[in-house]
């Protein structure tokens, strides 16, 4: 089959059909519209209960007075047999009397009785004429009654749960405000001590739920073995005893953590000291019972299963069987989970008595602070899109998520060969190799993790504002893996990637979590595939290291050279003289933290000597460089006498190491190291606007450009018309302030040197920027390509524009996929539009927009050459 004119747009329309026809989504209208019926239906059984309630005692009285008339008549009729004479002759008087009695005993029973259904009736009349004429009256009564319970509810404090004064100062240390909605409703049943069980989104505190109980009653009874926590995960163990440490801190309290991948010797000796609680994975706590001499736990008071849906899956179900079996039966059972699976009613039925389970959450929900966003995309563009959006995100902590410990170990080496700071955590490292990743993590030494299903459950990891699901998971993994971000309360967004052999199982977490999942919109196409010539580099290079050293790639965790640096995180391998064009190496990624800049190419090292500004540290340069080139041979000859002139020391180098150096980037066989270049704050450039010359008074402003070669190139073009400023609105990096913003290497590299002799400026508020300008006499004109981006009115062809002479003129360009926002375009004087004639009837395809630095060379030889 031919698929020429098979495109994206008919690919994603159909995706869209295909959701909005498995399920039906309620609006938010007919919600309320079931809300309401479901309140009447529960009004009328109200009601139905009060009238059986009057009924019954209606009847209860009836029955007391027919008790009272018998007696009446067992009394008469033993005076009537006391009397002697008249005994026979009144006999037929009796028995008339009697009939006349019982008679009248049967018609005011029945009057009575119909007497107290006319009342009876009459009432339910007026009830219900009440009930329709006070129908508004009395909801606005109910809805009263639940907002003031919610808001008692979210009033409760720590202090109102009877929680002790040692835990209480832990819990005040650590920050914590209120208690979160599952521990409002577990801490009052734990301290009744029933067994639980708690459901709850991720991130909502279920550890504290268990660990506040149980140091509670430590408190009183300092016991050895008193509680067993049990967890999937050696992570999760390790964060669930710091918890207790932290918690429990005014207490005396021994803890002990086991898991696997450790010296069971060393674990047996902590044991011997007799700790009162004891964190575990299942398979090395069976191991300490079976081997270990003098270990039980006859005595133990609390049993915790810890994400319980993942300890009863097929893993783990044998060891948890074996387990149960060894635990003494009077025990406080617990289980915490985000899901609710059959296996944990299986085991619901085994261990526990009489439980009390506490859902504050659907079985498949997430939280509500979450942004939940999808990319459908061909399977070839996958590492392309990764790669855009770890470039799109890169001052934020990202967690990228993968199936197999293949594809984790392969995304590291990928995101490395682009200059990322990435860092992996799977099942086939050690568990210092575990450790260490996840500790240089949290301390941010590395902003990108990259994690298989280990790293999904129950780690509270603090600041992760991305999560990106590179491969597909089943509904349940999903909502742990989102459940990393957007955590007690805080915001978070989560990325899924769907191709197109991925619908099926994205249709099924959809339909499940019961909502449509929206569309990533931040990053356009033409953005993203700027990055693929990049993304096929890293990974065919990353493809020739693994065939040099396949032992590296086979077995990461092992390294056979003496290198201080972590072998799973760097490999060892020789290089070729040819360059890539990829940035990796740890000299670079440490840039943006020192203070020393290295510059690369002959033309921006040719283009810092000519301006003389920045202090030279050293040069480097190759040991086998030819200088008598018929190519740029003068230009070598002006660098050498220069630094022979200024004393600069030269270092030389092999070329494969100035590769490394450099990333990849052509550097013509010199490297200078010197201070970076910082931009001003564009409040300078007022200040000294009445010394501007009235020449070559058109100045450029992008705004939310952060590509470094386009940015490059538009200074590029800026020089060769003969201007001297540029405005830049950008976002700041981390620890960089308002007038300390550097100025990128790529920027002089792609711009050939001649952005060393522009001034930068440096924007913090668009609008008081364009304030700022216009006072001060500046012609603002916007541009865009074509006229329907917006509903401005302002707009004006290229071609129609005049300027008067000695005319100040500010160009602002704007990102070429997202445009210019409408509050700038509203506020320039002028929008300018490019004629789109890139349309053709036969073909049907056009182009929505051009490149900033082509915007920019148009407008530039327009207004140059009026």
């Amino acid at each position: 089959m031919k698929y020429k004119n098979y495109n994206t747009a008919t690919i994603l329309e159909n995706f869209d059909k295909k959701l909005n026809k498995n399920y039906k989504v309620f609006n938010n209208e007919e919600i309320k519209k079931m809300d309401e019926e479901y309140e009447h239906k529960i009004k009328k059984k109200e009601q139905l209960k009060l009238q059986k309630k009057q009924i019954k005692k209606q009847e209860h009285k009836n029955e007391k007075k027919k008790k009272n008339k018998n007696l009446n008549k067992k009394h008469n009729q033993n005076n009537t047999n006391n009397s002697d004479n008249s005994f026979h002759n009144s006999d037929n008087n009796i028995n008339q009397n009697g009939n006349y009695t019982n008679n009248s005993d049967y018609n005011i029973i029945n009057n009575n009785h119909d007497n107290i259904n006319f009342i009876h009736g009459n009432k339910n009349k007026n009830h219900d004429n009440s009930f329709h004429n006070n129908d508004d009256v009395k909801n606005g009564e109910v809805k009263n009654l639940v907002t003031n319970e919610e808001r008692e509810k979210q009033n409760v404090t720590f202090e109102d749960l009877n929680i002790c004064e040692e835990i209480l100062e832990s819990i005040k240390e650590l920050g914590w405000k209120k208690p979160t909605e599952i521990q409002r409703e577990i801490l009052p049943h734990a301290f009744l001590k029933k067994d639980i069980i708690g459901l709850s989104e991720t991130g909502s505190g279920k550890t504290a739920c268990f660990i506040i109980p149980i140091l509670q009653d430590l408190k009183v009874n300092k016991q050895s073995f008193y509680a067993l926590v049990i967890s999937p995960t050696r992570e999760l163990c390790i964060q669930i005893s710091q918890n207790f440490q932290a918690l429990g801190m005014n207490l005396l309290i021994n803890i002990c953590t086991i898991y696997g991948g450790v010296d069971i010797v060393t674990q047996s000796l902590n044991l011997a000291k007799k700790p009162n609680v004891i964190v575990s994975t299942p398979g090395r706590i069976l191991d300490h019972l079976n081997n270990t001499k003098g270990f039980n736990l006859k005595n133990l008071k609390y049993l915790v299963f810890d994400e319980a849906d993942k300890l009863l899956s097929q893993d783990f179900e044998s060891s948890i069987n074996k387990l149960l079996l060894i635990l003494p039966p009077n025990r406080i059972t617990f289980l915490f989970s985000a899901t609710m699976t059959k296996n944990v009613a299986k085991l619901k039925k085994a261990c526990l008595k009489n439980p009390v389970k506490v859902e504050v959450s659907n079985k498949y929900s997430t939280v509500s602070t979450l942004i939940e966003t999808y990319i459908f995309l061909p399977l070839k563009y996958k590492y392309t899109y990764l790669s855009s959006l770890c470039f799109h995100y890169q001052t934020r902590n990202i967690i990228i998520f993968t199936n197999t410990c293949a594809t984790a170990q392969k995304l590291n080496f990928f995101c490395r060969n682009l200059g990322l700071k990435s860092i992996c955590l799977h099942g086939k490292l050690t568990q210092n190799q575990r450790l260490s990743s996840l500790n240089s993590f949290k301390v941010n030494k590395y902003n990108i993790l990259i994690s298989t299903q280990v790293g999904a459950r129950g780690l509270d990891l603090q600041d992760i504002k991305i999560v990106i699901n590179f491969d597909i998971c089943s509904c349940k993994e999903y909502i742990h893996r989102v459940g990393r971000t957007a955590r007690a309360g805080r915001s978070g967004k989560s990325i899924t990637f769907v191709t197109q052999y991925d619908v099926e199982n994205f249709l099924a977490i959809e339909k499940q979590l019961n909502k449509k999942i929206d569309k990533f919109t931040d990053l356009d196409e033409n953005d993203v595939l700027l990055y693929h010539e990049q993304t096929i580099e890293a990974l065919r290079y990353h493809n020739v290291c693994k065939i040099k050293n396949q032992s590296c790639f086979l077995n990461p965790c092992t390294h056979k050279n003496n290198d201080k640096r972590n072998s799973y995180l760097y490999t060892h391998y020789t290089r070729n003289n040819s360059s890539i064009n990829i940035r990796r190496n740890n000299f670079l990624d440490k840039q943006n933290d020192n203070i020393s800049d290295y510059i690369y190419g002959l033309n921006s090292v040719y283009a810092v000597l000519k301006k003389n500004e920045r202090t030279i540290e050293e040069v480097i340069v190759n040991k086998n460089i030819k200088l008598n080139r018929k190519i740029h041979k003068q230009n070598y000859e002006y660098i050498f006498d220069e630094l022979k002139k200024r004393n600069v020391s030269i270092q030389y180098m092999e070329k494969y190491k100035m590769n490394e150096l450099v990333g990849g980037f052509p550097h013509n066989d010199i490297i200078m190291k010197t201070h970076y270049r910082y931009m001003n704050n564009y409040k300078d450039f007022i200040k000294n606007i009445k010394h501007l010359p009235n020449k070559n008074n058109i100045f450029i402003c992008l705004h939310d450009v952060y590509d470094n070669m386009n940015i490059g190139n538009v200074c590029r073009s800026i020089f060769f018309f003969g201007g001297h400023t540029i405005f830049l609105k950008k976002k700041k990096k981390v620890n960089e302030k308002k007038n300390n913003v550097k100025i990128d290497t790529p920027i002089l590299h792609s711009s050939v040197g001649s952005s060393e002799f522009l001034n930068f400026y440096h924007i913090n508020n668009m609008a008081n920027f364009m304030n700022h300008m216009k006072l001060n006499g500046f012609t603002i004109y916007s541009t865009s390509c074509h006229k329907n981006n917006t509903s401005c009115h302002k707009y004006i062809n290229l071609n129609n524009i005049k300027i008067r002479e000695n005319e100040k003129i500010l160009i602002i360009l704007g990102n070429e996929s997202k445009g210019l926002k409408e509050d700038i375009l509203e506020n320039s004087d002028y929008c300018v539009y490019i004629n789109n004639l890139s349309y053709n009837e036969n073909t049907q395809f056009h182009i929505d927009s051009l490149n900033v630095n082509n915007v920019c060379s148009i407008m530039l030889n327009h207004f140059y050459s009026i």
